[in-house]
């Protein structure tokens, strides 16, 4: 097995692991090549990204993968799918392999979407390139791009969050601005069909952390609450209804939560105390409490 991980970067039918040695592992379906080893065959075991030994963290989409690397430009590789331009390299030829980000230095945070892909450099600028159908790359218009473009005027963003179609960054300030797909209310500002430029979410307090799933966002506040928005399917905004939301609502947590992350159709916070508290699409067991069941509410599970 691989051993020293450090991240886990988790989709619906892929996942990579980095080890403290800074090589990447993959494993899951792997059409497109975004497992990274070479080939186009699923694996049910890891396999090692082929020629990245300098990852510091990774990032996984549908159906791409991306790195960022320890070299002293702290670029970007992706591979897999390239259909919209999601790798970053100019073309749109898929790659079984990692193949660097044009034009693409100083980057400090990476996240990946349904085919798109975003980073955030020393500036504080965020930059995305792939698929613009419903204004996910931020720069006004629904053009896509097949290397890095600049998401409008957005700066000092701190944290950044890809879904499917839509893309959120947090400022320095603590407050929250979202782009693109808001069809399911993803934007947390009303509902449009997309948006080609950021708006604020409202009525959020001061955000140290932010994550997105496929059709919805949730942040983390310095008080520790968490809130979400967009899809409400399958229990997604872990606010006891299945109904969408707009605008950011609670998600009912027992105390405080000191971390956050989502899957593409669930989220779980850990606690301030400790312990993991999960919500949402949970029919294949995905929380570990011995039950195939969507939840609606946080749940506690057996990881600490």
């Amino acid at each position: 097995g691989v051993v020293n991980v450090v991240q886990l970067a988790l989709h619906a039918t892929h996942a990579c692991a980095l080890t403290m040695e800074g090589t990447v592992f993959c494993w899951g379906a792997n059409p497109f090549g975004q497992l990274g080893d070479g080939s186009s065959g699923r694996r049910a075991g890891a396999v090692q990204v082929r020629g990245l030994a300098n990852a510091k963290a990774v990032a996984v989409a549908n159906l791409h993968s991306c790195a960022l690397t320890t070299d002293a430009d702290e670029s970007v590789v992706c591979w897999g799918a390239n259909g919209a331009g999601q790798l970053g390299d100019g073309t749109t030829s898929s790659r079984a392999v990692p193949e660097r980000v044009q034009r693409l230095s100083g980057v400090t945070a990476l996240a990946a979407g349904g085919a798109h892909t975003c980073a955030r450099t020393r500036q504080g600028t965020v930059v995305c390139w792939g698929s613009n159908s419903t204004g996910q790359l931020g720069d006004g218009t629904t053009s896509p791009s097949t290397s890095p473009i600049r998401a409008g005027a957005l700066l000092n963003a701190v944290d950044l969050a890809v879904g499917d179609g839509h893309s959120c960054a947090v400022r320095d300030d603590g407050t929250v601005w979202c782009w693109g797909d808001d069809r399911q209310g993803q934007l947390g500002f009303g509902r449009a069909i997309f948006r080609i430029a950021g708006v604020r979410v409202a009525t959020l307090p001061n955000v140290v952390k932010l994550a997105a799933g496929a059709l919805h966002t949730c942040a983390l506040s310095d008080d520790g609450k968490v809130q979400c928005w967009g899809a409400g399917a399958l229990g997604r905004l872990g606010d006891g209804f299945a109904a969408n939301s707009s605008f950011p609502v609670n998600v009912l947590l027992p105390a405080a939560a000191r971390d956050l992350q989502l899957g593409p159709d669930s989220g779980c916070a850990r606690m301030v105390a400790g312990g993991w508290w999960c919500w949402g699409r949970g029919t294949e067991g995905q929380f570990g409490d011995a039950q195939r069941l969507d939840r609606w509410k946080p749940v506690q599970t057996l990881f600490d």
